[in-house]
């Protein structure tokens, strides 16, 4: 399984940060209590969902090393990350198998692929779609204006009851 720090080095387009207004509108539907972390640090260094919650006073780290081998992440409460695009489903079904609530940033589009479709129908997902496109922080770490796809939080809570689970869409 491949780390993001070593990932990203090989992949550098694949690799954007969060800006502020994409994790404010995931921010709104956790609880102040919930501590999270994002297993996907930029190059193992940095997170800006990290930093957007501890600057609000939430509890919140990131992984150091392998985000699929340290376990880290289990300290936490819940998973929030916006993980390589190229390694969603991956990420989804590794989360999914731990039982581990997550919130993922994802393209809109991740709706749409057999194998993640079957792991939606399988455990649930609840997607909440921001009102705009967002703009990802390039790895020179400017501020993208072009987004050429929309992008949701791809949620999953497996305390739900199984009757809840995929019904859930907010705008």
């Amino acid at each position: 399984m491949l780390q993001r720090r070593t990932y990203a080095k090989n992949h550098p387009s694949d690799d954007f940060q969060t800006p502020d207004e994409a994790i404010e509108y995931i921010f709104k539907w956790i609880l102040p209590s919930t501590v999270i972390c994002d297993p996907f640090p930029y190059h193992g260094e940095k997170s800006n969902i990290v930093d957007f919650f501890l600057k609000r006073g939430r509890k919140a780290f990131f992984s150091t090393g392998n985000a699929f081998e340290t376990m880290e992440y289990m300290k936490a409460d819940m998973i929030v990350t916006n993980p390589p695009y190229s390694m969603k489903t991956e990420a989804l079904e590794h989360f999914y198998k731990l039982g581990k609530s997550f919130a993922m940033l994802l393209p809109l589009t991740a709706l749409g692929e057999q194998k993640r479709i079957k792991l939606f129908k399988q455990y649930g997902v609840t997607v909440y779609i921001p009102p705009k496109r967002i703009n990802y922080i390039t790895p020179n770490f400017v501020k993208n204006s072009s987004a050429s796809f929309m992008s949701a939080w791809f949620a999953f809570n497996p305390y739900e009851l199984p009757s809840d689970r995929n019904r859930h869409i907010f705008l």
